[in-house]
């Protein structure tokens, strides 16, 4: 994709009864970059450090918080989200340079990923998951290990025990969001169990009153995984 598409002023309405979650923003009338700030510290050194190549899948990419890091050593970017309002915003923070290297997918993360068996070096998915329910997060697990190669790399994080705290200091709930209060281990490392993981625990606290009308704070894991090779016991990357 190489020519500019027509910005999506409007963005896509969450609808919780099918676990399609939104900011309902215009994402060109937030004059920051990304609407989320700049990033966590622990999740751009992370990014910085590992060795990124090949063909990447942003999963719930938004507007892009953290895909300019990633198409500055890939060869290719999906970026995915269902929201293409956040998409085209992602397109036009994207120098012209590397556009290139990106693809946008109009995608629906309760539903099977459009992609072939091991077509990925690499899955990114930040600020996301944390929106759907354990057995959502199962069968999502499945389809990213579908397409992730061998020795491919997932990054994720995921938060909990989230606070909203509104201007008037009244805690604000999404709904239909699910309210992890710690980490669901179980879920995790066993749609896992074949991968090497590292994680690094951390806290955030955004001030997101100017475009949403809250504080954001809560916890969140980083996780890294390595996919490892089939009937490879030692394998180390």
């Amino acid at each position: 994709m190489t020519s500019d598409i027509k910005k999506v002023k409007n963005s896509l309405k969450a609808s919780p009864s099918e676990k399609i979650f939104t900011e309902g923003l215009n994402y060109f009338g937030v004059q920051s970059d990304s609407i989320w700030g700049k990033g966590d510290n622990i999740t751009i050194s992370l990014l910085n450090k590992v060795f990124i190549r090949g063909t990447w899948l942003d999963l719930g990419a938004g507007d892009g918080r953290y895909s300019q890091i990633i198409l500055k050593s890939a060869q290719r970017v999906i970026a995915a989200d269902i929201d293409m309002g956040a998409l085209t915003k992602l397109w036009y923070r994207v120098p012209k340079k590397s556009r290139s290297k990106l693809d946008l997918m109009v995608l629906n993360l309760n539903f099977s990923l459009p992609l072939i068996n091991t077509c990925l070096d690499g899955v990114i998915s930040t600020g996301t998951l944390h929106y759907f329910d354990e057995a959502t997060l199962a069968q999502l697990f499945k389809e990213i290990d579908r397409v992730l190669k061998p020795g491919g790399l997932l990054i994720f994080d995921f938060a909990y025990d989230v606070r909203r705290i509104s201007l008037s200091g009244q805690e604000s709930f999404r709904n239909g969001v699910p309210n992890y209060l710690d980490f669901p281990n179980s879920i995790f490392y066993e749609s896992l169990s074949a991968y090497k993981i590292e994680s690094l625990a951390s806290d955030f606290q955004d001030d997101l009153s100017q475009t949403h009308g809250y504080v954001l704070s809560g916890k969140f894991l980083l996780l890294l995984a390595i996919k490892s090779y089939k009937d490879d016991e030692n394998f180390d990357p």
